[in-house]
């Protein structure tokens, strides 16, 4: 019977390296997504202050519901203005895109339309730069997380036997 527990707690161990990398992993899948979705969110900000020139909460309004989704919000509570837009954000745990993106919503509708464009194209050009670090990071974890979480859990198990 003790022999049995012992190798039940072995598989436990082994289990739970496998399972930490898959959780690291997809925590770098989901940094990739938000920054995707945020690319994709001032896009669409974009393209509305382009064509309609109306106030932000409106052009809020406009904007595909999905989208506010993709970035995080929940389809219940989604931002009618720019003040809801950081409020209402769940970003917060990623200091670098809240950063960004909060500087990006409070200076929405506090220019002309040739500003607010630029604004947006240059949030735009930095989401990318994010993007393809992060992208460029998730590759290189994908490739060495895995092996030290399996490795630790090798070097605990032998630890035990």
């Amino acid at each position: 019977m003790p022999e049995a527990l012992k190798l039940i707690g072995l598989i436990m161990i082994g289990l739970s390296g496998v399972l930490t990398s898959i959780k690291i992993l997809a925590s770098s899948d989901e940094d990739v997504g938000h920054t995707e979705a945020l690319i994709e969110l001032v896009s669409s900000l974009r393209s509305k202050i382009e064509v309609l020139c109306i106030p932000i909460p409106d052009i809020l309004s406009a904007t595909d519901p999905q989208i506010f989704v993709n970035c995080g919000y929940t389809s219940d509570d989604l931002p009618k203005n720019a003040e809801d837009l950081i409020s209402k954000c769940k970003l917060k745990e990623d200091a670098e895109l809240y950063k960004l993106f909060s500087e990006f919503v409070f200076s929405l509708g506090r220019g002309y339309k040739s500003e607010e464009l630029s604004r947006c194209d240059l949030i735009t050009e930095e989401l990318k730069r994010i993007l393809s670090r992060r992208k460029e990071e998730r590759t290189k974890r994908k490739k060495t997380v895995p092996a030290i979480c399996l490795s630790v859990s090798a070097c605990i198990i032998i630890l035990l036997i």
